[in-house]
C-alpha cells in the first residue's frame, strides 16, 4: 500500500515538473526572456537598389549614384551606420567629396538613401564598373556589425573612332602629289560628329584639314588624300583626327607620324623592292647570254667563210 502511494506521489511530481517546464517556455516567448530569439544571424543592412542620375556611367564624366539601404533585421533597429565606398575600376568621389557617409538610425524594415557624387575615368577595361560598399553599424545590443556588398554598373562609351589602316608613300618628289590613305570605323553605339583629319608637315597649305563629316555607328570607310611636299630630305608628316562625342566634347587623337624621303623633281626614284631587283638581275643575265650566243654564231659564220675562201 505504501509502495502504491509513493509511486503515485512520484507521478504527480513528474507531471508537475513537466507542467512547470512548458509554463517557463510559454512565459519566455511572451516576455522576450528567451535568449537569442531577437538577435538572429539575419539582422543586417543590405543594398536594396541603386540609381544613377543619367541611367549609366559615361566615361570621362561626373555621375551621381544613390544607394538605397534596407534594414532586413526583423524587429531590430540599427544605429551609428557608416557607409564607405571604394572601387577597383577607378571610380572616385569628386574633389571635395568624401567616400564615407553616416546614418544615425535605421528602423527595422525601413530604407534610407545615401548619395555619392563620383568621377568616372576616361578608360575602364571592362563593360561594367565595380563599386563596393562596406557598411558598419551597431545593433540594438550595442554590438558592432558589418556587411559588404558589390554592385556592377554598366559603362556607356561616349564613342571612339577606330583607325584601321594608314598608308603613306615611303618616297616622294617635291612639287608632285603624294597619296595618303586612311581607313577608319565607328565601332561605338553613337554617331560621331564633325570628324576632321588634319595633316601637318612641310607641305603646301600647311595644316591642311580634310572634313569627314558625321560618322554613323557601325560604319567603316576610307579616305584618299593628296599632299605636295615643298622641301627635300627626310620629311615628317603627322596626321591627327578630331570629332565630337555624345556629350558634344571634342576628342583629338593621333592617326600616324611618318617620315617620307622627298627628292628633287628631276631625281629618279630608285626602286628598292627586292622582287624588282631580282627581276632586273634575271633580265641582265638573259641579255648577257643572248650576246654570248650572238658572238658564237658570228664566230661560226666567220670560220665557215674562211674555210670556203681556202677551198677557192
Amino acid at each position: 500500500m505504501n509502495l502504491y502511494i509513493r509511486r503515485k506521489k512520484e507521478r504527480k511530481v513528474s507531471m508537475l515538473v513537466i507542467l512547470l517546464f512548458f509554463i517557463s517556455i510559454f512565459s519566455g516567448c511572451i516576455w522576450g526572456k528567451f535568449p537569442k530569439t531577437v538577435y538572429a544571424a539575419g539582422n543586417r543592412i543590405v543594398i536594396d537598389s541603386y540609381n544613377i542620375e543619367k541611367g549609366d556611367f559615361t566615361l570621362g564624366s561626373t555621375a551621381t549614384i544613390a544607394f538605397k539601404l534596407k534594414n532586413i533585421g526583423g524587429s531590430v533597429n540599427m544605429k551609428n551606420i557608416y557607409i564607405q565606398m571604394s572601387s577597383n575600376s577607378g571610380i572616385t568621389p569628386v574633389y571635395g567629396e568624401s567616400n564615407q557617409k553616416y546614418v544615425d538610425m535605421l528602423d527595422a524594415g525601413r530604407t534610407v538613401e545615401v548619395v555619392f557624387k563620383v568621377d568616372v575615368p576616361t578608360t575602364i577595361e571592362t563593360e561594367k564598373a565595380e563599386v563596393m560598399l562596406k557598411i558598419e553599424y551597431e545593433n540594438a545590443k550595442g554590438e558592432d556589425k558589418s556587411n559588404q556588398a558589390t554592385v556592377y554598373i554598366p559603362i556607356k562609351n561616349t564613342g571612339e573612332l577606330e583607325i584601321n589602316n594608314v598608308s603613306v608613300a615611303d618616297s616622294a618628289k617635291v612639287g608632285a602629289k603624294t597619296l595618303i590613305s586612311v581607313s577608319y570605323a565607328n565601332g561605338s553605339d553613337i554617331t560621331l560628329r564633325d570628324a576632321v583629319i588634319k595633316i601637318e608637315g612641310n607641305i603646301e597649305d600647311e595644316g591642311t584639314s580634310v572634313e569627314l563629316g558625321n560618322i554613323e555607328t557601325g560604319i567603316s570607310k576610307y579616305k584618299d588624300m593628296y599632299v605636295t611636299f615643298t622641301k627635300t630630305g627626310e620629311q615628317p608628316v603627322e596626321l591627327t583626327i578630331s570629332y565630337k562625342d555624345a556629350e558634344g566634347k571634342t576628342i583629338t587623337k593621333e592617326v600616324c607620324n611618318e617620315t617620307v624621303n622627298v627628292m628633287a623633281a628631276d631625281q629618279v626614284i630608285e626602286d628598292t623592292d627586292d622582287n624588282t631587283q631580282v627581276q632586273t638581275n634575271d633580265k641582265l643575265k638573259k641579255n648577257i647570254l643572248k650576246i654570248l650566243v650572238l658572238f658564237a654564231i658570228v664566230g661560226v659564220c666567220v670560220g665557215i667563210f674562211r674555210d670556203w675562201k681556202k677551198r677557192e
